[in-house]
């Protein structure tokens, strides 16, 4: 599914969440539990906290999808809650370390085999800090091109040929 269908798929079904759909809950589970997961053992580093955290995840989806705003990027709005709710377990577990997410993004997690751990980290490794946290932004946050191009204080094309560039590098290194 494309990026611009994912993300109006999302913003479906939490409208039809919020007019209490029961299977569309059970939709966007299905189409978003695997990318929210990782997002969440990003922070948490342990994967029962982390299904945990989207178990709350989905219940504050529930309790709060009527505030959504569909003319927003649903999946961000899922990525934020699922961060923040991670990031306030972390606060609970004095024990655990946060460490930056540009400094340690298992990506590698997210692809389920697809990609040997080693060359994604390796690969991830020959990016600048900034060139990771558009891919990651990019692929892992489901953020569009206009979405970065505004963080980054440029244009749309500029985001675009900057995404095309870091692909390629990517490409080069893995190759």
């Amino acid at each position: 599914m494309d990026r611009g269908k994912f993300i109006k798929t999302v913003n479906k079904l939490i409208v039809r969440i919020a007019q209490g759909n029961g299977r569309a809950l059970e939709a966007l589970f299905d189409l978003t539990k695997k990318p929210l997961f990782c997002v969440a053992k990003t922070y948490l580093f342990d994967k029962s906290k982390a299904e945990d955290v989207l178990s709350e995840v989905y219940l504050k989806v529930v309790n709060s999808a009527k505030g959504f705003d569909k003319s927003k990027n649903g999946y961000n709005w899922l990525y934020e809650i699922t961060k923040n709710t991670a990031l306030n377990e972390n606060r609970k577990d004095k024990n655990n370390v946060i460490t930056p997410l540009e400094d340690n993004v298992p990506v590698y997690e997210c692809f389920d085999g697809l990609i040997n751990r080693v060359a994604v980290e390796g690969a991830l490794s020959g990016l600048l800090p900034e060139e990771r946290r558009i891919i990651y932004e990019y692929f892992f946050e489901k953020k569009t091109v206009r979405e970065i191009a505004d963080r980054l204080h440029i244009s749309k094309s500029s985001a675009h040929g900057r995404i095309t560039v870091i692909l390629q590098k990517l490409k080069k290194i893995l190759s």
